[in-house]
């Protein structure tokens, strides 16, 4: 089978933006040209940034805009039922149920502060590994 990336991509527009309510894939300003579709659709805003925590950040404080996204730099470790929590959910709270295992994502909802931790909990006395170790991390909205 051969791929034709040119002819595949071709419909796509320039430059595809993540919008606050989802996928935004036409001009700003304009509206896709469906019946009964509204005429204009409002400019999407800058899309907030996604922010990838690392071990590194532990113990730190940082500064994020509102609507910020933090992506937690482990999870729960398979048999562990540590998963990453914060001190105040309306300033900055997880999106959706964390899994099983591995990262969460946590949204910046409004101006605030709050601390971010992972209890350190791993099985059978592995310890060697970063996610081992309890994680906190103060954060700042603005």
């Amino acid at each position: 089978m051969t791929l034709r990336a040119a002819t595949v991509t071709s419909s796509l527009p320039a430059t595809i933006e993540h919008d606050p309510t989802g996928l935004f894939t036409g001009t700003p300003g304009t509206a896709p040209s469906l019946p009964g579709a509204p005429t204009s659709v409002p400019t999407p805003s800058p899309t907030p940034p996604l922010r990838m925590l690392t071990p590194a950040d532990n113990g730190t404080t940082i500064t994020v805009p509102v609507g910020a996204v933090l992506l937690t730099p482990f999870g729960a470790n398979p048999g562990s039922p540590a998963h990453a929590a914060s001190s105040d959910p309306a300033v900055l709270g997880p999106l959706g149920s964390p899994p099983p295992v591995g990262p969460e994502e946590f949204r910046a909802w409004k101006p605030g502060s709050a601390l971010l931790t992972i209890a350190g909990s791993c099985s059978k006395g592995i310890t060697a590994n970063p996610s081992c170790a309890p994680f906190s991390l103060h954060v700042v909205v603005q």
